[in-house]
């Protein structure tokens, strides 16, 4: 399909006619944009004392004018200014691309685009930020960290990146993975070679600790990598080491170290780990919040947090879930338990003041067997003790330690069988709705 605009020149039988292929939305623009050209610019040609360019925020006119390819102090035509606006057009950059010429001034008057995506790397064994965005930059002046979701100013955007990959001696192949049109980001992926975490120097480690270190950054090794993941990767598993030793001010940064290694199966990504052990705490005092429904202790016996314990990541972890489930058991199933920490480092101590968000209670609403005959169906519901609008507890679901069933023959066949219960939340009455999921067997 094309479109065809003429333009007159005279009041008489002459027309000054272009003829557009559409095969784009931004074509559109364009159209609109040739409706403005002044007759005399149909069948002449004119030489424009200046050129300026409106509308466009963060973009400079020498930048907008390089790409236009159009020039002060030359003779243009229309097709000249066709061109020009048709490479802004294209860049995706503007929603709308239109101009003006006066007295020798021709103006254009951008409408940026709302519908650019942040551009996000997946993979790319790069040094994401400021710097990499003046590189690119420097190579497709446009780029402002944000691009379209395509023409060609996305594919510039992804031949510099090929080219500062292979700026570490890397032939590799970089695609686009095409974004939902919800998603504000875009994603640049390295397809060829696949990438993984590299080597990791570790520095910062006391020797009684180093080795126990050097293992947990070890559970990363040669695993995918992901250009913002794999430092929080790194982090997350010394971090995990060093809590469980109760050193839980422990600091550690994990940076990409370039260039990039070629291995025989794919690219490795150096790195740099950094922590600052910090001193090894135990338990000074915990106290409860009313809110939190257990007397300290009875907590103290469920989960040996007394004063004077070492401060383990598991066993707060465990604390704080024993918490969590208590508050189950009177129908909270929203709640949160919130620990809040004081430390004395020059005691090597910490204490807790732990507060609690029951949020709503709910009741037990309908209940199905999902997979069952009838036999079995009527043997599990004859054992099944919350009934509708009883308080919600999971402990007296059927087959947790707390509801055994009474029917021997049910005993049995639950006995060799792994129950797995799913939920279905009712927020307007704050019921749960609960579905037991079996295999077909009978009784």
């Amino acid at each position: 399909m094309a479109v065809l605009l003429c333009t007159p020149i005279l009041p008489t039988t002459h027309h000054c006619c272009y003829t557009f292929p559409v095969t784009n939305p931004r074509t559109l623009a364009l159209i609109a944009a040739l409706l403005l050209i002044p007759a005399s610019l149909c069948s002449q040609t004119y030489t424009a004392k200046s050129i300026a360019f409106q509308g466009a925020t963060g973009y400079t006119d020498q930048d907008l004018l390089a790409l236009s390819g159009l020039k002060t102090g030359t003779p243009l035509t229309a097709d000249d200014i066709n061109k020009g606006l048709q490479t802004l057009v294209d860049t995706g950059l503007f929603d709308d691309v239109t101009f003006q010429y006066h007295a020798g001034a021709l103006t254009f008057t951008l409408v940026p685009s709302t519908s650019l995506k942040e551009v996000q790397l997946e993979n790319l064994p790069l040094l994401a930020g400021p710097e990499l965005d003046a590189r690119i930059r420097a190579k497709v002046p446009l780029y402002r960290g944000r691009v379209p979701f395509d023409g060609p100013l996305l594919d510039s955007v992804r031949k510099a990146l090929e080219e500062e990959v292979s700026a570490q001696g890397i032939d590799a192949t970089i695609i686009v993975l095409k974004p939902a049109s919800d998603d504000p980001t875009i994603h640049f992926r390295q397809s060829i070679p696949p990438v993984h975490i590299g080597a990791v120097t570790l520095t910062g480690a006391s020797p009684e600790l180093s080795a126990g270190a050097h293992q947990a950054l070890a559970r990363a090794a040669n695993a995918e990598f992901s250009t913002l993941g794999s430092p929080n990767q790194l982090e997350t598993e010394l971090g995990n080491y060093y809590r469980e030793l109760a050193h839980l001010q422990a600091t550690i940064h994990a940076t990409i170290k370039l260039p990039a290694v070629a291995t025989a199966d794919g690219v490795g990504v150096p790195f740099n780990v950094t922590v600052t052990e910090g001193p090894e705490f135990h338990i000074g005092t915990v106290a409860l919040d009313p809110a939190v429904g257990m007397a300290l202790p009875e907590f103290e016996a469920r989960t040996a947090l007394h004063p004077g314990a070492l401060a383990k990541g598991s066993l707060l972890r465990g604390a704080w879930q024993m918490l969590t489930e208590e508050q189950h058991t009177t129908g909270h199933m929203r709640a949160r338990i919130l620990p809040a920490a004081t430390y004395d480092e020059a005691k090597g101590m910490v204490s807790y003041r732990v507060a609690a968000e029951p949020g709503p209670q709910y009741s037990m609403g309908n209940f199905n067997v999902d997979n069952a005959n009838d036999e079995l169906r009527a043997a599990i519901l004859s054992d099944w003790v919350m009934t509708p609008g009883v308080i919600f507890n999971p402990r007296r679901l059927l087959g947790a330690p707390e509801c055994r069933p009474t029917n021997a023959a049910l005993q049995r066949y639950l006995a060799h069988e792994e129950l797995k219960y799913s939920y279905q939340y009712h927020e307007d009455t704050h019921t749960i709705d609960v579905t037991l999921h079996l295999e077909k067997h009978n009784l």
